[in-house]
């Protein structure tokens, strides 16, 4: 992603408007999906916005998404991807830190579910597996 971009937009509250939309729209699943999208795109290789994503609560969101839509692929696999982004080690970010809020949120049993609920797409299995093993 382009960092200032991502910062931009973070600046104007749209992670707050995401999370907003999980929690007004939590029985649309494509609703779901693309907010999932769109906080992944927001992540990706921008440390300051995973912290700040993760402080205002959107593990939980992600997890409760992916808890409601299991047998949506497409949206397990957004929510996969923001936790393979989000919650691996890399400079500036606590990942452990990070990681215990993910646990906590109930991570281990959203990936798990995902797993079970896909057993033949290979994009789940294998970043959901990378997940469940460093956070063991």
């Amino acid at each position: 992603g382009n960092k200032d971009v991502q910062t931009i937009i973070l600046d104007e509250g749209f992670a707050e408007v995401l999370l907003e939309a999980l929690e007004w729209y939590q029985l649309h699943p494509g609703l779901n999906q693309w907010a999932l999208w769109a906080l992944f795109n927001l992540a990706y290789g921008h440390q300051s916005n995973k912290v700040y994503m993760v402080k205002k609560g959107a593990v939980g969101a992600v997890v409760s998404a992916m808890k409601r839509h299991p047998k949506e692929r497409d949206l397990q696999r957004q929510g996969v991807a923001f936790f393979f982004s989000c919650l691996r080690f890399e400079d500036g970010v606590d990942a452990g830190r990070m990681r215990q809020v993910a646990h906590t949120a109930g991570m281990h049993g959203a990936l798990s579910a995902a797993m079970a609920s896909h057993p033949n797409d290979e994009v789940i299995q294998k970043m959901a597996s990378a997940m469940l093993e460093v956070g063991s």
